[in-house]
């Protein structure tokens, strides 16, 4: 039974794309070319991986800054303006004004 008129003809010799036979004899010419695949980013991508990296370098806790802070708290010189711990507390929503 021929379908698309294919039948009995050698699977091999098939174009995908067309359902026809390839003609004989002829090499198909992307089997001689080997090309090599390549990735290239743009110069934002490029930028972003870099601040990412260095982002990711700086610890998540700043030990330093912790043991400055307790030291000055310990002491009595750590100071906040009542305005700018108000704000501080809006903004991260420690408290909800709604109620």
């Amino acid at each position: 039974m021929a379908i698309d008129g294919i039948s009995g003809t050698d699977p091999s010799q098939l174009d995908a794309a067309k359902g026809r036979s390839k003609p004989a004899g002829k090499p198909n010419a992307s089997t001689n070319v080997r090309t090599e695949d390549t990735v290239s980013f743009s110069d934002t991508k490029q930028e972003f991986a870099r601040i990412r990296q260095m982002v990711d370098s700086v610890p998540e806790i700043r030990w330093d800054r912790v043991r400055q802070l307790a030291q000055m708290i310990d002491l009595g010189t750590y100071n906040v303006a009542n305005q700018d711990l108000a704000d501080a507390i809006i903004e991260k929503g420690w408290m909800d004004l709604t109620a």
